[in-house]
């Protein structure tokens, strides 16, 4: 047989080169455990700080709304809003005339925007403007003075040393304090300033807060307080001091902060005595022996208006003030002075005969005199005359139509127009 030889067959390996790798579709890439743990993007991780700036913004800003609402209700109900309300919803009503009075003698009228304070040598009585009897009080002072403002009233003794405070609904703060008092007044906020007697001082005066606490005092060492007023939101106190210097009387009028201790402004009234000081959210209107003055609370800048007339009468009003002078020999030779909330004159007028009361409302100045009834304009112009009894001691106007005449026993209304 044949042969045959086995033909080796050489076999061909491949071997790719690195630029073969390259071109490669699949590749098998080997990375370090460090490199396989890094992401190809950076990730960006937010922590909580945006949060809680947001949260702090937020309650910032509920802050100062809420100081804000709590600065707007002061302005607005100074003594509290159950209290405001209570004054509000007493005052709404009507009643009937006429309304009995106790007591001898009819001492004092206090009006207000839709109520008013009558105060007898018994009682004192809430009334609204409409005829309903709010309240009554039995006060029991010997030498009782009456000071009301927009939320509430206060009585003090003068001479004594006790003195209440009230609102429409009841009497909220009693006391009988260890000296004398001399004079006082209360404010829209509720505080309220009491000048007295003193065994270290000549007088002092001391200022509380709407829960009868005192927040202020001043002491006078030579001169005698005879005369305080508190600024409507109770941060301002104006005192008049009266002394004798070589026989003649002299005053000087002091204004306060009552955060404090020293005066702001000092003004010397030489060879006058200042009568009594009266306020609204302005100034201080100041009565003198020699006319009357009107100083501002903010900057302490002063008018004064002098006269040889003695003033018989000093109203305050919704438009600012009325005073009425006249002559010591001759009281029914008058002359009405209307005054601006900022002091300043803005009409006159003479009326012939003796008053007994005098008040404005609105454009309108009503007057008892000798068993009438005078209305006027502001111009001076004589709007009607109607008659009433002798007895009238004092009256209300009671908006554009009625007038309340308060006698000695009874408050009666008329119908003007």
């Amino acid at each position: 047989m044949p042969d045959y030889k086995k033909k080796k067959h050489k076999r061909k390996t491949l071997h790719k080169s690195k630029k073969d790798f390259a071109n490669d579709s699949f590749e098998i890439t080997v990375k370090s455990k460090r490199e396989a743990d890094i992401p190809k993007t950076p990730r960006v991780i937010k922590g909580n700080k945006e949060l809680k700036g947001m949260r702090f913004k937020v309650f910032l800003s509920f802050l100062v709304i809420m100081a804000l609402i709590l600065s707007v209700s002061l302005l607005i109900f100074p003594v509290g809003i159950a209290e405001t309300f209570n004054n509000f919803v007493l005052s709404v009503g009507s009643g009937e005339y006429p309304v009995e009075i106790s007591g001898s003698r009819v001492l004092n009228v206090s009006t207000l925007d839709n109520y008013y304070y009558v105060l007898s040598d018994l009682n004192v009585y809430a009334v609204s403007n409409s005829g309903k009897q709010i309240n009554s009080f039995s006060h029991g002072f010997a030498n009782p003075v009456l000071k009301v403002s927009k939320t509430r009233a206060l009585i003090y003794d003068q001479g004594q040393k006790t003195y209440c405070v009230y609102t429409l609904k009841k009497a909220i703060i009693s006391e009988t304090l260890k000296f004398d008092i001399i004079c006082a007044d209360v404010s829209d906020s509720g505080k309220y300033a009491i000048a007295t007697q003193s065994d270290s001082y000549s007088s002092t005066v001391s200022v509380y807060d709407k829960k009868g606490t005192v927040v202020f005092t001043w002491n006078c060492a030579k001169d005698l307080i005879n005369s305080v007023t508190l600024s409507p939101n109770g941060k301002h106190l104006a005192v008049s001091t009266v002394n004798a210097i070589n026989g003649e009387l002299s005053s000087k009028v002091y204004i306060l902060d009552i955060s404090k201790t020293d005066a702001k402004n000092t003004f010397d009234y030489a060879d006058k005595t200042v009568y009594s000081l009266d306020s609204n959210r302005k100034g201080i209107y100041v009565v003198s022996a020699g006319g009357y003055s009107f100083i501002r609370w903010s900057n302490g800048s002063k008018n004064d208006e002098e006269t040889k007339l003695d003033i018989e009468f000093f109203r305050e009003s919704s438009k600012g003030a009325l005073i009425v002078e006249n002559r010591t020999t001759d009281r029914s030779d008058n002359t009405v002075i209307l005054l601006k909330n900022d002091g300043q004159k803005y009409g006159s007028f003479d009326f012939d005969g003796n008053i007994s009361d005098i008040r404005q409302s609105g454009s309108h100045i009503y007057i008892i005199s000798d068993g009438f009834v005078y209305i006027y304009n502001t111009k001076g112009e004589l709007i009607s005359r109607l008659k009433c009894d002798h007895d009238i001691r004092y009256l209300v106007p009671n908006g554009s139509r009625n007038v309340s005449l308060v006698s000695d026993n009874a408050i009666n209304s008329i119908v003007t127009r």
